[in-house]
């Protein structure tokens, strides 16, 4: 998903149209808002002086039947699996860091008692919070995709996967 900043909002929407409702997903806090208008997402955005953010509208929301939903949420969660960075420091010798786009998206955090079973955390803010505001999913239902879509595209072997915002 490609964020949207104020100025693209000002050239490409109708600033007082008025929608149903538009959900702004803010990226440093990982908390959403509702607004009425554009015009409306863009006062709040400068009022809080938030930079980064994606909108949401109940239109974005709706697809075509289960299939097609399964589909966008595989195609989504996997453009964050292409092209990582692995980083890892010794001031987390149980961590593996997972990097795009110069931004920490995963952390694999291994448990040093059990090396069979490792945490896997998900950035809130880009993926976890997108899941649950766009595609409507439970938390049980990101952690049972992720955690499939993970050990069988990245071979991590058996991870249990939460949300953070801790590094991002």
């Amino acid at each position: 998903m490609t964020p949207i900043y104020k100025e693209q909002v000002s050239e490409e929407y109708e600033l007082n149209q008025n929608t149903e409702d538009l959900l702004v997903l803010n990226y440093r806090t990982g908390r959403a808002t509702r607004h009425r208008s554009y015009k409306d997402v863009i006062e709040f955005t400068e009022k809080y002086n938030i930079k980064k953010y994606d909108i949401f509208s109940k239109v974005d929301l709706p697809l075509k039947n289960e299939q097609d939903k399964r589909k966008e949420i595989e195609n989504f969660f996997k453009s964050f699996l292409t092209d990582l960075m692995i980083f890892t420091t010794p001031d987390y010798p149980n961590s593996v860091f997972y990097i795009k786009d110069d931004e920490i998206i995963f952390e694999l955090q291994q448990n040093p008692n059990n090396k069979g079973i490792s945490r896997f955390l998900v950035d809130y803010c880009r993926i976890w919070g997108v899941f649950n505001s766009k595609f409507n999913l439970n938390d049980d239902e990101i952690r049972s995709f992720i955690k499939g879509e993970v050990e069988e595209t990245l071979k991590l072997g058996t991870v249990t996967p939460s949300s953070t915002v801790r590094y991002f």
